[in-house]
């Protein structure tokens, strides 16, 4: 009776370590899956801000789309204003990149932490001198599963840093 028992028990442990090995391996394929496929989104982010594009920002966020900096958030609308405002004091891109630091991915939401980067002239002002502007920070990401594809559904700037001619500016 002893030795069924030890071999049910082995068993039982052989089942549960194998479960666990494979159930890990399982999810980290689907997160890698959809860091790759986030990934992408942010190189359309990327592109559509270098382009000064807002019609394709449209594309990738949900329409209750919001963006906290500073303890200050904002609805779509008012987001994607600041962001064209700022495309209208942006002359030149330099470097423009946007990097997954952390992945957390359940069922169809997944929280990306971001490290982004960006440096940038501005347009002549009225002394006709252009500006060299630098910023960095990471934010969190909140993105939505959707029919069509994964779109961000909130971006909350937990650090930010930014220099304009390499002085420090409030943010």
């Amino acid at each position: 009776m002893k030795v069924n028992k030890d071999r049910r028990t082995t068993r039982w442990i052989a089942v549960v370590a194998l479960s666990l090995a494979v159930v890990p391996n399982a999810g980290r394929a689907d997160d890698a899956s959809v860091r790759k496929e986030l990934a992408a989104n942010y190189d359309k982010i990327t592109m559509a801000l270098d382009h000064k594009d807002s019609t394709s920002l449209r594309t990738i966020v949900t329409q209750d789309f919001t963006m906290e900096e500073a303890g200050k958030k904002m609805d779509g609308k008012a987001s994607l204003a600041v962001i064209e405002k700022g495309f209208k004091t942006t002359g030149s891109v330099g470097e423009d990149a946007m990097k997954i630091r952390t992945l957390k991915v359940n069922g169809n939401t997944a929280i990306a932490t971001v490290a982004y980067k960006r440096t940038s002239t501005s347009v002549p002002d009225k002394k006709h001198k252009t500006h060299a502007i630098a910023s960095n920070g990471i934010t969190e990401d909140t993105w939505v599963k959707t029919k069509s594809g994964w779109r961000l559904k909130s971006v909350k700037t937990l650090k930010s840093e930014m220099t304009v001619d390499g002085k420090p500016m409030k943010t």
